[in-house]
C-alpha cells in the first residue's frame, strides 16, 4: 500500500492533479517525446479513424467531436440549433418552394427543421459529470438525431437531384449542399463513394443494399446508385485518440438476375 502511495504522489509530481484523460495524454505524450499535431491530437502517423482511410483526405479536414468542458458541451448544443444556412437557402427559393410540386417536400423540410430546436432540448441533457465518454456518448447521440431528423431531407435531396428537371433541381443542388455543411458544422461528414465502385470493398459504410437484377455478371456487386450518403462521426475516445461513428448509408447494387439462373 505505501508503494503504491509513493508511486501515485511521484506521478502527480510529473503530471500534476488532473482527469484520468488528461493524465493518459501526458502519459502518451512523455513517451512519445512530446510527438504530437499542432491540434493537440495524437496521431503517431497512424490513421486513428477506425483504421480507414478516408479517399485521400488529410485527418485535419475532419475536426473530431471533443466534449471536455461544460463550454464545450453548451457550444456543441449551440451548434446543433444553429439552422439559419437551411432556413435562408429556404427563404431564397421561397417563390419557387410554393409550386403544387414541390410544396410537399418544402415542407416536410421545414417541419424538420422546426423540430430540430425541440428534438435538441429533448434529447441532449447536459451531463451530469463531463468525462472521457462524454464525446462518445455525444457522438451516438448524434448519430440518433441525424437518422431521426435528417435522413430522409438527405434522401429527398437525391430524389430531387435525380428526377427532377429545369428551375426544380437548381433548388435541390444548393439545399443538399447546405445540408452537408450543417452536418459539418455539427462535426458529421460525409464518406465520398461513388457509384460504380464494389459495395464489398465499402460494406461497412452501408446497410445492407437492394438488388437491381442484371445479367451482365461483371456489373455484380457494383454500387449502381446511392440513395443516401454514408456518414461519419469521428470523436475523441477515452484514450483521447480519435475514433469514429458510422452512420451507414442506402444503396443499390447490381446482383444476378434470378431470373435467369
Amino acid at each position: 500500500m505505501e508503494n503504491r502511495k509513493n508511486l501515485l504522489n511521484r506521478l502527480k509530481e510529473m503530471f500534476g492533479d488532473c482527469s484520468l484523460q488528461s493524465f493518459l495524454k501526458k502519459l502518451r505524450n512523455f513517451f512519445n517525446g512530446g510527438n504530437q499535431d499542432n491540434s493537440g491530437n495524437q496521431y503517431n502517423g497512424v490513421n486513428q479513424y477506425n483504421g480507414g482511410n478516408q479517399d485521400n483526405k488529410d485527418e485535419e479536414n475532419f475536426k473530431p467531436l471533443d466534449i471536455n468542458s461544460t463550454d464545450a458541451w453548451h457550444e456543441y448544443v449551440k451548434s446543433l440549433k444553429n439552422t439559419s444556412r437551411l432556413s435562408d437557402c429556404l427563404s431564397e427559393f421561397n417563390t419557387l418552394l410554393k409550386k403544387s410540386n414541390m410544396a410537399p417536400f418544402a415542407k416536410s423540410v421545414r417541419n424538420a427543421i422546426d423540430k430540430i430546436p425541440n428534438y435538441v432540448d429533448k434529447h441532449f441533457k447536459e451531463p451530469c459529470d463531463i468525462n472521457e465518454e462524454t464525446s462518445y456518448e455525444t457522438a451516438q447521440q448524434t448519430g440518433k438525431f441525424v437518422k431521426n431528423v435528417l435522413w430522409d431531407l438527405l434522401r429527398g435531396c437525391h430524389s430531387g437531384m435525380k428526377y427532377s428537371q429545369g428551375e426544380e433541381k437548381v433548388f435541390y443542388e444548393p439545399f443538399e449542399r447546405q445540408m452537408e455543411d450543417y452536418l459539418s458544422s455539427i462535426g458529421v461528414y460525409r464518406k465520398d463513394i461513388v457509384s460504380g465502385m464494389d459495395v464489398r470493398e465499402n460494406a461497412k459504410w452501408f446497410e445492407t443494399p437492394f438488388i437491381r437484377e442484371t445479367t451482365a455478371s461483371a456489373r455484380w456487386g457494383k454500387i449502381d446508385e446511392i440513395e443516401v450518403m454514408p456518414h461519419f462521426i469521428p470523436y475523441h475516445d477515452e484514450y483521447d485518440n480519435t475514433d469514429e461513428l458510422i452512420l451507414k448509408g442506402v444503396c443499390i447494387v447490381f446482383g444476378k438476375d434470378k431470373k435467369k439462373g
